[in-house]
């Protein structure tokens, strides 16, 4: 089924692809990190109860990610790109735009421009949201919404400060 934009939904529901690695800069990082990275990446999309949130990760981020929300669908993935590919795969862009108006995309990693695309063209609101220096310049050419959160460093900076 493909989907248009007359025929996307007008329910205010947001889906959120969430490459949980990409926000904490790796495959690994401590419980507070993750929390911390976590509560800014919610606080940033201004996060609702509505929203569908599909995340990917190692499996050891993913199952510290599934302890901290456990309302997300949560999936596994291993190898270079694993968790962009898995969400890509897992959440195609007919499924986004038959139950949500907006798409926001948890990861500033090139791999996920065709699906912006197809989103944004088919009338769907859609936000790359990433780290500073993490967002590829693919989404500011193709002028896309970005939100920048603090950059890797500076988290990992502000972890060191809380003893994470």
């Amino acid at each position: 089924m493909s989907c248009t934009a007359s025929s996307t939904v007008d329910s205010g529901r947001r889906i959120i692809l969430l490459d949980i690695e990409n926000q904490v800069g790796g495959g690994r990082c401590g419980d507070d990190r993750l929390r911390l990275t976590i509560d800014g990446f919610e606080t940033a999309v201004d996060a609702k109860s509505d929203d569908l949130i599909f995340v990917a990760a190692t499996p050891q981020l993913a199952y510290s990610y599934g302890l901290l929300r456990p309302k997300p669908s949560v999936r596994c993935a291993y190898g270079q790109d694993g968790a962009d590919l898995r969400l890509i795969t897992d959440v195609p862009i007919d499924y986004v735009c038959d139950r949500a108006d907006e798409l926001i995309i948890g990861s500033g990693d090139h791999i996920f421009i065709d699906h912006a695309i197809a989103a944004r063209d088919r009338g769907l609101r859609v936000r790359i949201v990433g780290p500073k220096f993490a967002i590829h310049h693919v989404y500011w050419q193709h002028d896309f919404e970005i939100i920048q959160l603090a950059s890797i460093k500076e988290m990992r900076q502000a972890c060191l400060a809380l003893g994470a």
